[in-house]
């Protein structure tokens, strides 16, 4: 477990382009140790997506009886394609993937199995 003054300097490092961090990982960790942070990181995305879910709720009926919460299902749609969107424009032009060229379009969260 990282401690609070390892966070702090953590947090003052410099942050690496994607290009980067994947040469750094691949370069200096093993197969389990890369296997290791991609669960890490695939579960501490589904917990970032789930969040998505808390943030659209909006009040209904607001000061009845009545009162509930609501989905808004437009807002939730449009920040997981917004996510989406943003993973693949990364992909694109940081990583130089051929998703756009040729034609392959994929649903990168149902990809890692990631809920939404």
């Amino acid at each position: 477990m990282i401690d609070l003054e390892k966070r702090r300097e953590l947090g003052k490092a410099p942050k690496l382009i994607t290009e980067e961090l994947l040469w750094y990982i691949n370069h200096h960790y093993n197969d389990a140790e890369i296997l290791a942070i991609t669960s890490e990181l695939r579960t501490s995305l589904q917990k970032r997506v789930n969040s998505y879910i808390d943030e659209c709720f909006n009040v209904v009926n607001e000061g009845t009886e009545e009162e509930d919460e609501e989905l808004d299902e437009g807002e939730y749609d449009s920040m997981v394609t917004k996510l989406q969107t943003g993973a693949k424009e990364i992909l694109v032009k940081e990583l130089e993937w051929g998703i756009s060229e040729d034609g392959w379009n994929p649903d990168l969260l149902n990809e890692l199995r990631i809920e939404y």
